[in-house]
Formats: C-alpha cells, sequence, structure tokens
C-alpha cells in the first residue's frame, strides 16, 4: 500500500504548482488539462496535483490516492457502510468523501497507475509521508474517527504513551488545548499485527480537535482560516532531517521557530548527549528532539525522534508541511516534542502568547 498522490485546489494552479515544486524540489510533470498542473517528488513514486478553481475562497488539500493491492476490499466496506463511491479521472480512480470538510480518500488498484518520471538531479530526501494530521471542530474526532473505521477499516494507533481511550490531550496555562487522536489503514505487512509500524506500508491521520471551552488555538485558526474541518499538515519522514532542512532552506522554505530555552534544558540536553547527538547542530536548524522510554535491543541506543515543522506554505495560516526522522525503531510522537510543538505553534499564529 503507498499513498501515491496529494491533490490540492487552488485559485492559481500554475501558480501554486511553480511554488510548491521550487520549495521542494519537485518536478514538474505534463498533465492533459488545462486546469491542472503536477509535479513529483525526484525518483519516488509520490506526485502533488493542482486543480483551479477561482470560486474558492482558500487553497487547500482535496484529495489523496491510495494504492492498495486488493482495493476491492476498501470499497465493498465502504458500500456496505452506505457511503457513495465516485469514478473520478485521470486516473481513473474510486473517490469517496470523508466526513472532514472538503477532504476526500481516492483509491487505486497497485500497479495501475505509473511512477512519474523524474529528470532532477536534486538528491531526494522526502522518502514517504508519515501521517496526515486532520484539524477538526471540536467534540468531532470520536464520530470521524468511529467513520474512518467502519466505512474504511481504519484501526487505532497510539500516539503516545501517556494517551487514555478518548486521545491524547494538551493543555497550556492559558486554558488552550487540543485532543490528537491516531488512526491508521494498515498495509499488508502490518494488517495483520496488534502493533503499529511507520513505513510506507500504512497511511496515518492524525485528528486534531480543540477542546470545548478553550481559548483560540492553532486548530481554531485553521478552522477560522480555511473555513471547515480540512488538512492541517503532511508530515515527510527522512533519514538525514539536517540535511533536508538545509536542501529546502536553500529552495527558500521558511520554518517554524522553537521556543525560546527549549535547547537550554538539562534534561533535554542530556538525553542529546546520550544518543552521541550535535546540539549545536539541532539548534541550529531548529530540530525538536525526544528520547522514547522503551528500549528495542537491536540498537544500542533508546528510540529517539527528530521533528521540525514548515510556516504556513499558502497566503492563509493553514496547510504546512513536518520533517520527522525515527531513528532506532522510534514509534508514535513524543511527549516532550508534541508540548514543544504546541508552543511553536501558539508563537507561530497567537503572537507569542503560548505557553
Amino acid at each position: 500500500m503507498k499513498l501515491r498522490q496529494i491533490r490540492i485546489v487552488c485559485r492559481s494552479a500554475r501558480l501554486r504548482c511553480l511554488y510548491l515544486s521550487k520549495l521542494l524540489g519537485f518536478d514538474s510533470i505534463d498533465v492533459e488539462n488545462s486546469n491542472c498542473f503536477a509535479s513529483s517528488s525526484p525518483g519516488r513514486s509520490l506526485a502533488f496535483f493542482f486543480d483551479e478553481n477561482k470560486a474558492i475562497s482558500c487553497d487547500s488539500v482535496d484529495e489523496a490516492l491510495i494504492e492498495l493491492p486488493r482495493v476491492e476490499n476498501v470499497l465493498d466496506r465502504a458500500k456496505a457502510y452506505g457511503s457513495t463511491i465516485r469514478i473520478a479521472s485521470n486516473p481513473r480512480r474510486h473517490v469517496i468523501d470523508t466526513p472532514v470538510g472538503n477532504f476526500k480518500l481516492s483509491f487505486i488498484r497497485s500497479g495501475t497507475l505509473d511512477a512519474p518520471k523524474s529528470s532532477s538531479s536534486h538528491h531526494d530526501d522526502l522518502e514517504h509521508v508519515d501521517h496526515v494530521t486532520l484539524a477538526l471542530t471540536s467534540g468531532s474526532s470520536n464520530f470521524v474517527s468511529k467513520w474512518f473505521e467502519k466505512c474504511l477499516g481504519f484501526r487505532r494507533f497510539w500516539i503516545n504513551d501517556k494517551e487514555m481511550d478518548e486521545g491524547y490531550v494538551i493543555r497550556s496555562e492559558k486554558s488552550r488545548g487540543i485532543r490528537l487522536l491516531g488512526m491508521e489503514l494498515a498495509g499488508e505487512k502490518t494488517s495483520s499485527s496488534s502493533s503499529s509500524s511507520f513505513d510506507d506500508d500504512n497511511f496515518k491521520i492524525v485528528l486534531a480537535e480543540p477542546l470545548p471551552g478553550s481559548g483560540p488555538n492553532q486548530i481554531d485558526t485553521f478552522l477560522k482560516e480555511h473555513g471547515s474541518p480540512g488538512v492541517q499538515h503532511l508530515a515527510f519522514h527522512t533519514s538525514n532531517i539536517i540535511q533536508c532542512i538545509q536542501r529546502l532552506k536553500g529552495f527558500g522554505m521558511e520554518f517554524i521557530p522553537l521556543p525560546s530555552g527549549y535547547y537550554m534544558l538539562d534534561s533535554k540536553r542530556l538525553e542529546m548527549m546520550d544518543v552521541g547527538l550535535p546540539i549545536e547542530s539541532l539548534r541550529d536548524n531548529g530540530i525538536l528532539f525526544d528520547v522514547q522510554q522503551r528500549k528495542d535491543d537491536r540498537y544500542p541506543y533508546p528510540p529517539y525522534l527528530l521533528q521540525t515543522f514548515t510556516k504556513p506554505l499558502f497566503e492563509k495560516d493553514t496547510f504546512f508541511l513536518e520533517l520527522i526522522q525515527r531513528c532506532q525503531g522510534a514509534q508514535g510522537f513524543g511527549e516532550g516534542n508534541i508540548r514543544a510543538l504546541w508552543r511553536a505553534l501558539e508563537n507561530q499564529y497567537h503572537g507569542g502568547q503560548g505557553n
């Protein structure tokens, strides 16, 4: 199973395609449609398609295309649940509307879609999509998670060891708060396992909603700017996050600065030193670091995560990208990283008022 395409609906498809292709180092590819443009990752099978619609008020991630060996299993389940399945062209695919704003999932049989040809000499360090985060309205994550489970066969995965049945909750000192809940559509390699795997054989989504009665936060900002629930960010896995950041910065990509003092925490510095990471390089590139408590005997160090986040890529404060490097078999998301990201995004969207 692979995520093969991300489709973005935008007011100017050509300009959006050129802009994101430049920032990511992707190649433009030919599309037989004057209102659609596309770009692909060099040497990889993921492509971005840009569909033009001048009537929309905000550019938005509109659709994700998943390639499956047994696509009929998902389609039969969706039909039994009562979902409407549409057939779309270029490529011919089965499209299902989700309960998350304008976001749709589409499916195609493995081997049907040719990989985009690449002529780029850029190093491709964006290896696969680790997860997609969906911004929801307050109180809707339970309904949405049940829909993905019953309609499409997604299953729950645990974001963090301290997560409760209702999801992982983050609160700030100013009564702001969000709830996170993870769902995955597992491929054949992991579908029979009770454990989750963060590789390209799974399609993972993270549902994010503001807590009832909480003050303004980055999810509220997305909902206001976007006008409805939708895709807040896309996370790419990389095996060399420092090299990837430096490459993207060279193309003009901007990243969210971390809260002041993050790298001065004694506990954080000791963790970095224990696994042999250069603190200065992480600080200079704005990389979040988090060690997971579980130990994997296959590796000399405990599992750890490295993460960073771009500034919003559209005119409004909506869609952005995440870069994540999973080391020593790291799973889920570190609590320290989640809270540090929370503060960074609050500072980005609310002028330094986050806590």
